[in-house]
Order: C-alpha cells, then structure tokens, then sequence
C-alpha cells in the first residue's frame, strides 16, 4: 500500500540541488534541516532507480512512499542518520506533514 505524504511544495527549476560551496555558517545549517534533505531526497529518488519506493504525486504537491523497506533500507540512509520507518514518520509529522494511508 502506497502512503501519500501531504503538502509540500516541488520546487520546479534546473537548479543543482546540492548546496553552493560559498555560504554562511548560517545558511550551511538551513542546508542540513530535514525539510531541505527530505526534498533532496525526493528529487534525487525521482531522477533514480528509487522511483518505484519514492516519487512526488502527479501534481507536484505530495510525496508518496510506494516502498517503504527500500526506502528506508537503502536511500534514507544516503540523506538521514535515523533508518527506521517509524522515526522518519515522526518527525515528518513534527513539521506538519500528514499521512494519507488510505490512498
């Protein structure tokens, strides 16, 4: 069963997602808050074979974990320190994100 994740907004923009190397001590910690790696982790899974466990909605305004073991097995750990399900589901929760298991 597919979990959709809502809202959040894409971004749209050719961009690098990765940070520019000249930046403020200030603006190197905004770089490191989940929201900013939660969104590289999404663009990185949706220009990747991660597509199938993790893509934006259609429209652009949600996220959606299709598989939530190679999700957390294999890219959370890429961008996140904690790799269980549960604690990624918290603290997204935490900054008012919320879940929509039934779609």
């Amino acid at each position: 069963m597919s979990r959709r994740i809502t809202p959040i907004t894409r971004r749209v923009t050719d961009e690098p997602i990765s940070a520019p190397p000249n930046l403020t001590m200030k603006e190197q910690q905004q770089h490191q808050t989940f929201p900013y790696k939660l969104y590289e982790m999404l663009e990185y899974a949706c220009d990747s074979e991660f597509s199938s466990s993790l893509s934006w909605s259609a429209d652009g305004s949600c996220f959606i974990i299709h598989d939530k073991e190679v999700m957390m097995d294999d890219l959370a750990p890429m961008f996140f320190k904690q790799t269980k399900f549960r604690s990624f589901v918290s603290v997204v929760g935490t900054i008012y994100f919320f879940s929509q298991p039934w779609l």
